[in-house]
């Protein structure tokens, strides 16, 4: 890595791809990412690999995943596809982002990578049907941008399952701009080196190992005439610029880190769209299907998934099923052994399974990314903070709400096991997995009527979802059940922390391009945007010199 770079990128992940792309049309660009350069399963199961996600457990007991892998996000999660529309409240918020150039990195991007869905099955067609009962609005067939109503969003999958990361936006060897790019991976990063001498401090160099070798040491690359772009993701790009002596300086006294620049708003106003997940058992076979249907208000999103192997694959990464407090590591790998114990015909009952979930459109809550050491291994402390605001807990329990709705529709009732039917075997099965006590409150319960369905969680009853009077016990319930979003975003934000022009405040010679500068969240996943973020703000860059 010695060549002189005039870019340098850290992070590959949906907005460092496209920057070290476009970058590298101007000038010689380097594109560092911790992870592998990919994964040899490129399925939904790669949400799970080991080599491909960093899980961080939150403060309050929750999973939080970070993707560890060239593409990031893109290539490790349920592969939606949806770009906000210009009008919307998202680019409302980024009024400063120029909506002809946002139109054309749109365009590129999803020329790309997105793919429409490819027809649809009876589970989705009685899907759809179970949300128009319950009047969520009008059906659009198929379609690629954020709106309200029921849709069916574009996919990073093709039909024939590949899917497509943001890795695809690099440039190919037939290329002009691939002379330029080398993209180096298993590169952690472990600091920013400034020169703090002059005027203000600039961004001259990094520390580095290089993952790939058996005893990684510490490097150093600096280069002091080029430009630094952190890609790294809201939970680790705070993170880095901490270690690297850039945020609030008491707390970094605390660690004994040196100052370099006092900035108090990085890694603070953490969002992620909080997921309330619910699964009903299906009491027969339903066709394997992620998030190909969707429903939107101006409040929530709800998202829907069914059959293959969600449950085996990401129930017990998750653990949605039970209260934060209990989702520890060692519930985890019991679960996962206990899964891989069970008969395959008690194992396809599992995953016989119709998923939905819940989000709210425009979190408010805000958190915090922050270290507990000095220590450049250690995980930091994220804390989330679930739904806080009365608004919030509204907007839940509408969303609550509808959930119960959609369970008890005719076009999604005949597929719910009843609990007086549901399979003793597997019940059995499970009571010896977990203290039957334990299970009958999360799971079943026989307050319920026989005819009612068999839910994972069970949802709060319809008096405590509909009564005001009960806002305390229901917002207890959301922020002890609900998930992790994984859409994190918000701790280096636009204004705060960086300029229009994604050069960090007080910092000559750092940008920052990812979710941690966003004032406001996508609607939903997140990775078409920040993909077109990417493209964006490296043609700023280069128009500009």
């Amino acid at each position: 890595m010695e060549l002189q770079y005039q870019y340098i990128v850290v992070g590959g992940g949906a907005a460092g791809c496209p920057l070290a792309a476009t970058l590298a049309k101007k000038g010689p660009t380097l594109l560092l990412e911790r992870g592998p350069r990919s994964v040899k399963d490129k399925s939904l199961r790669t949400c799970c690999d080991k080599d491909a996600v960093k899980w961080h457990r939150t403060e309050a007991g929750s999973w939080a995943a970070t993707a560890n892998v060239l593409g990031g996000g893109s290539a490790i999660n349920a592969g939606v596809f949806m770009k906000e529309a210009i009008d919307s409240p998202f680019f409302q918020a980024h009024p400063f982002l120029e909506s002809d150039k946002v139109q054309q990195a749109y365009a590129h991007v999803t020329k790309t990578v997105s793919h429409e869905r490819a027809g649809s099955t009876q589970f989705s067609n009685d899907m759809v049907a179970a949300m128009k009962d319950i009047r969520l609005g009008k059906e659009a067939v198929n379609t690629d941008t954020a709106h309200y109503g029921i849709y069916h969003p574009s996919s990073l999958f093709d039909e024939k399952g590949r899917r497509y990361t943001a890795a695809d936006l690099l440039p190919h060897d037939s290329d002009a701009a691939a002379k330029n790019l080398t993209v180096k991976t298993n590169i952690r990063v472990t600091r920013v080196v400034f020169d703090a001498r002059k005027t203000g401090p600039r961004a001259i160099g990094i520390e580095y190992e290089d993952l790939s070798q058996v005893n990684p040491t510490t490097k150093v690359l600096l280069q002091p005439k080029a430009h630094y772009f952190l890609s790294c993701g809201a939970i680790h790009t705070p993170r880095l610029l901490m270690l690297s002596g850039v945020g609030n300086a008491a707390e970094l006294s605390k660690h004994n880190i040196p100052v370099v620049l006092d900035q108090p708003h990085i890694g603070q106003h953490l969002k992620d769209k909080s997921v309330i997940a619910i699964s009903l058992s299906s009491c027969r076979p339903v066709a394997k299907t992620m998030v190909d249907t969707m429903a939107a208000t101006p409040d929530f999103m709800i998202g829907t998934a069914s059959g293959g192997r969600l449950a085996s694959y990401i129930g017990p990464s998750v653990l949605s099923m039970i209260p934060k407090p209990y989702r520890t590591s060692a519930a985890r790998q019991t679960a996962s052994w206990a899964l891989r114990l069970l008969p395959q015909a008690l194992l396809k009952k599992v995953n016989q399974q119709i998923t939905m979930w819940a989000w709210l459109s425009n979190p408010t809550s805000e958190g915090s990314v922050e270290l507990l050491s000095a220590d450049q291994y250690a995980d930091p402390m994220i804390r989330t903070r679930g739904f806080q605001t009365p608004e919030e807990v509204e907007a839940a329990a509408t969303g609550v709400a509808v959930l119960s709705a959609l369970i008890h529709s005719p076009s999604l009732y005949k597929y719910a096991r009843r609990i007086a039917d549901f399979n003793s075997t597997l019940l059995r099965s499970l009571e010896q997995l977990v203290p039957a006590k334990f299970l009958s409150q999360y799971i079943q319960t026989n307050k319920q009527g026989s005819s009612s369905p068999v839910t994972f969680p069970v949802l709060p009853s319809t008096n405590t979802i509909n009564s005001r009077g009960k806002r305390r016990k229901l917002k207890s319930w959301l922020n002890s059940m609900h998930s992790e979003g994984w859409t994190y975003s918000g701790t280096c934000r636009f204004d705060d922390v960086v300029n229009h022009d994604f050069t960090v405040k007080g910092i000559d010679g750092l940008s920052i391009v990812d979710a941690s500068i966003l004032k406001r969240p996508t609607r939903v996943n997140g990775q078409a945007t920040m993909m077109m973020m990417g493209i964006y703000a490296g043609n700023m860059v280069t128009t500009a010199c």
